[in-house]
């Protein structure tokens, strides 16, 4: 269950983002494919705030299922934000499409608005690692493995928050969009610096 959960976190990228230090007053936006995504990563967030004993943290949650981009109240929102956390779910290579794929349009667009912003931004992608290669310029990002409202979503945001510490490996090598050769190839994860 959730121990098998937290060792198969694999952090793919970090370019001094991870893990999230956030203190009293800060802002969390975060962005889930579906409702029960969305309820499973607030519960998360808000215990993994309770854990580190941070409080007066402002929570804020977007379901973007449909969305081809960012609406102008998850634009407000994340203006305000100190940390943003984006919950990927692609489970064919359709919905990467980014001609035609919902979740790459939308991801896109938020990675390329929170890189313009300098908001620190960790991706998660629940089921599958594949969506890194759509994310070109994404700083942090986490493949878990599983249902996004399983014990894998709360395994992400613990490992964001500094609460798990990432130890997993790719099981699969991830290739370039356009099939133009290995990003990362069987076996690669990092972890946090001691």
């Amino acid at each position: 269950g959730f121990k098998l959960a937290e060792r198969a976190v694999t952090l793919m990228k970090n370019d001094r983002v991870l893990p999230f230090n956030p203190s009293s007053g800060s802002h969390i936006v975060f962005f889930a494919p579906s409702d029960q995504t969305l309820v499973s990563m607030k519960s998360a967030i808000q215990w993994a705030l309770g854990v580190r004993g941070v409080p007066n943290v402002a929570v804020k949650g977007f379901i973007y299922r449909d969305l081809k981009g960012l609406t102008a109240e998850q634009k407000y929102v994340l203006d305000r934000a100190h940390f943003v956390i984006h919950a990927t779910c692609s489970y064919s290579d359709q919905e990467r499409d980014l001609l035609t794929g919902r979740t790459a349009l939308f991801s896109v667009d938020l990675v390329n608005y929170a890189l313009a912003e300098n908001k620190p931004l960790a991706v998660m992608a629940v089921g599958d690692p594949y969506d890194i290669a759509f994310m070109p310029g994404i700083k942090a990002y986490l493949a878990l493995y599983g249902v996004p409202t399983g014990p894998s979503v709360t395994a992400g945001v613990n490992t964001i928050f500094g609460l798990n510490r990432p130890a997993g490996r790719l099981p699969v090598p991830i290739p370039a969009a356009g099939g133009g050769g290995v990003l990362f190839p069987e076996g690669y994860g990092l972890g946090y610096a001691q």
